[in-house]
């Protein structure tokens, strides 16, 4: 894959779309979101060609609005049905607190059931609003919904669970949610596989732990010293500053940690998926990751934000030009034979059924 994308290029995109947000009042987002995507789509090629994101954006600002109300509504909902059971089954003296507890826990139930099922539309609205060589991306199907939904359900609960574990089930939950995002897509008429296993993904994190205690761990040293003795005035400054030292190396070891899960990751991730006879490669690596965040993160420190295009374009580029596509050869075969199977089919095929579902973008 390559990316053509050009800083000056975006800058302008991206300036005028400032603008005009601002001058706004925010009304112009999705307007801006959609000329950004579409802007980025384009310039990653595949063989010379580059995609295409085909959104009507004042669709998506009607279906915010929706969504704003709805969530918004789900509180007013859950304090009249709260207050409705209190009156019926409580004494007076302990109404107000019950209440309040079943107002709170039906509002969490609520936003949870839906949410996730925004989460859901959401992917299939921009997987299918995707298209190469006039040939669509799809997300599920209208018979696949509520299966979609509820395999949601559990992973927003999973990653709950992963929270209370301390992180112990997060390998599980990763895998998980790649499994949901790659597995449900399709091109043109062939879906996407996915190969990796959860023990996989529990090695990556594994051989990850170590740099993941040396971040925690770097200031206990300093703080243990501090609290035994921090009480002696001579010794108060040079630990302080060894408290300094032990975050800042919390900090970096933090750092390198993410960028080599990251990669990691994503050689993993890549690898495991198939496309017919296509097979995905990876060539991220923990150092490139690390030199490419570092050196963003000066230059739009040095810039107060400027560079913001810059490090876009900069960063879209190491990221697409070093996912590979292999046998090369079969490209040209699989995609007119997807043409010849797609050809027989509605066009309504790929598009959504769902009446809401093409005014509501949630991104990733």
């Amino acid at each position: 894959m390559s990316f053509s994308g050009r800083t000056w290029e975006y800058f302008q995109i991206w300036l005028a779309n400032l603008a005009l947000v601002v001058a706004t009042c925010g009304l112009y987002t999705p307007w801006a979101r959609v000329r950004s995507r579409q802007y980025f789509f384009a310039q990653t090629r595949l063989g010379g060609t580059g995609f295409e994101y085909r959104v009507n954006p004042l669709a998506l600002l009607l279906g915010w609005f929706v969504i704003v109300i709805g969530l918004s509504l789900i509180g007013t909902f859950s304090d009249l049905l709260a207050s409705a059971l209190a009156s019926a089954f409580l004494p007076m003296g302990r109404r107000e607190w019950l209440a309040i507890l079943l107002s709170l826990s039906l509002g969490l139930v609520l936003q949870w059931l839906i949410v996730s099922w925004l989460l859901v539309q959401s992917m299939r609205y921009n997987v299918s609003r995707t298209l190469f060589r006039n040939l669509h991306f799809g997300f599920g199907s209208r018979q696949e919904q509520r299966s979609l939904w509820r395999e949601m359900l559990r992973l927003i609960a999973l990653a709950e669970l992963a929270i209370l574990s301390f992180g112990l089930l997060w390998p599980y939950v990763a895998w998980r949610w790649r499994r949901f995002q790659i597995r449900h897509r399709r091109f043109g008429a062939t879906p996407f596989t996915f190969t990796a296993t959860p023990a996989d993904y529990r090695r990556l994190h594994l051989r990850a732990l170590p740099l993941l205690l040396l971040s925690l761990g770097s200031p206990a040293p300093a703080i243990g010293l501090l609290v035994a003795y921090g009480e002696k005035q001579a010794w108060l400054a040079p630990l302080v500053l060894l408290l300094l030292l032990g975050i800042v190396m919390a900090f970096l070891f933090g750092v390198v940690w993410s960028c080599w899960l990251e990669a990691a990751a994503a050689r993993l991730t890549w690898r495991s998926i198939h496309l017919g006879p296509l097979r995905f490669h990876c060539t991220w690596t923990a150092a490139e990751l690390l030199a490419l965040r570092l050196t963003n993160n000066a230059v739009l420190l040095l810039s107060l934000g400027l560079a913001w295009p810059w490090v876009r374009i900069r960063t879209s580029r190491y990221r697409l030009e070093r996912i590979l596509i292999s046998p090369a050869g079969s490209l040209e075969g699989f995609l007119g034979g997807e043409a010849e199977k797609v050809s027989a089919l509605a066009e309504g095929a790929f598009s959504l059924e769902d009446s809401l579902a093409g005014v509501i973008d949630i991104s990733f």
